[in-house]
């Protein structure tokens, strides 16, 4: 383990000061390794500020490298192990720069992936309530403007018709014009919970509709089986 990159580190700037969007490589920058916290901040800053825009870097690399020792893992997962992931990863040392490999990361984003999932399980269920509730509204509509048109009727030849039935019709209008107002709000609720979903979904990394892996780990310089182990750290995300 890289020791020097394992420090607790005084107050820093907010990368939200930076012009730069930050990627979304950059979150929970506080983490947990062995008892000790590292704030990577400074790396989350470098990093906004050193990425590529297309194929123009927008500052050299020149700059030094905080915290050298944690790398950008984006992946997917091959396998678990107990409490780790194996993982096929592009391992960045720099926003450019790149290498293959598969590896141990220990304390994967286990909470984040099946965050991933159940949002998007999410969003059909509510689509078809949108559907549904579409549906029905129309449904209720028509069922309205019916007994309305018979309840008019019935109350313009009262005279001809009971009164008593003109005024059940509009009743029945007015239930159906609840139940169409009740399937509006349902639709309205539906979508909303959709449009959340959706919004906290582009706030974790995906490739094709499926979870992926990109995260700041710690090289620890150990190996598992030949594969080099990677740590996450406590706090993340």
């Amino acid at each position: 383990m890289f020791l020097a990159d394992v420090v607790v580190f005084g107050p820093v700037n907010s990368a939200s000061s930076q012009t730069n969007q930050s990627p979304l490589c950059c979150r929970s920058p506080v983490r947990g390794i062995r008892n000790a916290s590292v704030n990577l901040t400074p790396l989350f800053q470098w990093w906004t500020n050193h990425q590529s825009s297309g194929a123009t870097t927008i500052i050299s690399l020149d700059s030094p490298r905080p915290l050298a020792a944690w790398k950008r893992i984006v992946g997917t997962k091959s396998t678990e192990l107990e409490l780790c992931w194996v993982v096929d990863a592009d391992i960045f040392a720099n926003p450019s720069t790149s290498t293959n490999a598969r590896i141990i990361l220990q304390n994967p984003p286990v909470q984040e992936a099946q965050q991933y999932d159940s949002l998007k399980s999410l969003i059909p269920q509510y689509s078809l309530q949108i559907t549904n509730a579409q549906k029905a509204y129309q449904e209720h509509l028509k069922a309205e403007q019916r007994d309305q048109a018979r309840a008019n009727h019935y109350l313009q030849y009262w005279n001809w018709f009971p009164r008593a039935a003109g005024e059940s019709y509009l009743q029945q209008a007015n239930r159906e014009r609840a139940a169409a107002s009740a399937a509006q709000n349902e639709e309205r609720e539906a979508q909303q919970a959709v449009d959340l979903a959706e919004k906290e979904l582009s706030a974790i990394p995906s490739s094709q509709g499926d979870y992926l892996i990109d995260c700041f780990a710690l090289d620890t310089g150990k190996t598992y089986k030949g594969l080099a182990v990677y740590d996450v750290g406590v706090g993340y995300p």
